[in-house]
């Protein structure tokens, strides 16, 4: 329930020059004519991303994506935005509507909300109190999936559209957050080693020397701020975010996920059942969304990314990916509340900028500002899409791994705008595929995708070597 890329902006693919495009981002758009708005809203695709890493960060950054000072220049915060989100796993749905509620819960405090967002995200275990969170705010979503008032107090309802899902969707999501109760029976333990058992096989016994290889053959060399320990930690116990001295000893039920199966008892044989249990990733990681990279607008933010020890054989980060997912979330909800980019005042102490608090009048204010002209609509089926108002109306769309198999099989040109922004997930930071012919398989079908919709890539080189280092590859629609 995690994506393979780091967050993006996405608004920051956008021409919104009235006659040519912005030089900071005119490598993506036409020289001349670009991708113009037509004065109502902007409006971005998201299919499959597993996360809502890229929706908390373009509303986070939308007010600096480009200047005020130049009067030619669109200004984001005066138009809507419109977030189109297709998530075929309405487990994965659920749990990208949880986090944008801890994202949104405004009465916690920033690094409180940080960490209760990460150790939600991306461990198996969770603490105690953070259980009780979890079963509370299944509670209040299961009333905001029926429209009920009760949820006025944060502000998810008036940001997410669910009207384009179905009633049984709907009646699966309050399922799903139903069994978020405390007494709902979740052995995390037991089915996520029977998960890695299956993964292994006879190689269970050895799994800590195939997890070092794994790391050295990828992980170390493509996002080396993730440390071995940690990454050997949430490979073995499934903990991936660790804080202070608290103990994870709670099962994540946010995790709880089902496969299609079929009873093979006599009685009932071939019969379809929902199979119940941990159907999660144990190889990657939830690591290259928010922990191996973060916004470098603070000078200080470089210092997470410094090596010690340079060139004697024993280099090492200074700073691991736990450091960086954090200052990754804080800089975004410090931003979505004060409109202003997150700033260090310590180099290297990630914490330092939480001082500058606003007054709570203002920070209200800004708040209002960052989430009131913001829509994200919610939907399974990218189909749907095909026959909805958004026809010919997408700005910028991003397309996940997880996405490709649908834009193999469907169109998407007909809501994509004239010269609109595509960007195609690559598989950098899927650390089993660790040769370069493998991940060239990738790029090649990527690039084949683009070229049967007749998409041009923004980037002149043909090596997938250089392909090879993107987090995502960048075509326009002709």
């Amino acid at each position: 329930m995690w994506g393979s890329s780091p967050a993006q902006n996405l608004l920051s693919f956008i021409s919104v020059r009235k006659s040519r495009c912005d030089t900071s981002i005119a490598q993506y758009c036409q020289p001349s004519g670009g991708n113009e708005y037509d004065g109502k809203s902007a409006n971005l695709f998201i299919l499959n991303a597993s996360d809502p890493r890229h929706l908390l960060k373009t509303i986070a950054e939308r007010r600096r994506s480009w200047s005020s000072e130049e009067s030619d220049l669109f200004d984001p915060t005066h138009y809507p935005l419109n977030m189109y989100v297709v998530e075929e796993n309405l487990v994965t749905l659920a749990k990208t509507i949880l986090l944008l509620y801890i994202a949104l819960d405004f009465d916690v405090t920033i690094r409180h909300r940080a960490e209760l967002f990460l150790e939600i995200f991306g461990n198996a275990f969770v603490q105690s109190k953070t259980e009780l969170y979890i079963e509370n705010a299944g509670k209040n979503l299961v009333k905001l999936v029926y429209d009920e008032d009760a949820v006025k107090t944060n502000h998810l309802n008036s940001l997410l559209d669910l009207s384009m899902l179905k009633m049984r969707e709907r009646d699966e999501l309050a399922d799903i957050f139903n069994r978020w109760r405390c007494d709902y029976e979740f052995d995390v333990e037991k089915l996520r080693d029977q998960r890695i058992r299956h993964y292994y096989g006879r190689q269970y016994d050895s799994r800590l020397n195939l997890i070092d290889w794994d790391y050295h053959s990828r992980v170390k060399e493509v996002d080396g701020v993730i440390h071995i320990k940690q990454y050997t930690e949430w490979r073995m116990s499934g903990i991936a975010y660790e804080f202070g001295q608290c103990v994870y000893n709670a099962p994540n039920r946010s995790n709880i996920s089902t496969i299609p199966g079929i009873k093979n008892n006599p009685a009932e044989f071939g019969e379809r059942v929902a199979v119940q249990g941990y159907w999660l990733d144990v190889v990657v990681g939830p690591y290259s969304c928010f922990g191996v990279d973060c916004d470098r607008s603070d000078p200080n933010s470089e210092y997470l990314f410094h090596v010690v020890n340079q060139g004697t054989g024993a280099e090492q980060y200074r700073h691991n990916t736990t450091e960086v997912a954090m200052y990754s979330v804080m800089s975004i909800l410090w931003e979505i509340e004060t409109g202003q980019p997150y700033q260090m005042t310590v180099k290297s102490d990630i914490f330092s900028g939480l001082s500058q608090n606003r007054e709570n009048l203002e920070r209200k204010d800004i708040i209002s500002q960052s989430l009131g002209d913001t829509r994200i609509f919610l939907h399974t089926n990218a189909k749907v899409l095909t026959k909805s108002k958004i026809k010919s109306n997408i700005d910028v769309a991003f397309i996940s791994q997880r996405g490709l198999v649908i834009v193999e099989t469907n169109n998407l040109n007909a809501f994509l705008k004239p010269n609109s922004a595509i960007l195609m997930e690559t598989a950098k930071h899927i650390y089993p595929l660790n040769s370069i012919s493998r991940r060239s398989k990738i790029l090649k079908k990527l690039t084949d995708i683009a070229s049967n919709h007749g998409w041009r890539s923004v980037d002149s080189s043909t090596s997938y070597q250089l392909e090879d280092e993107l987090d995502n590859l960048i075509f326009q629609k002709m």
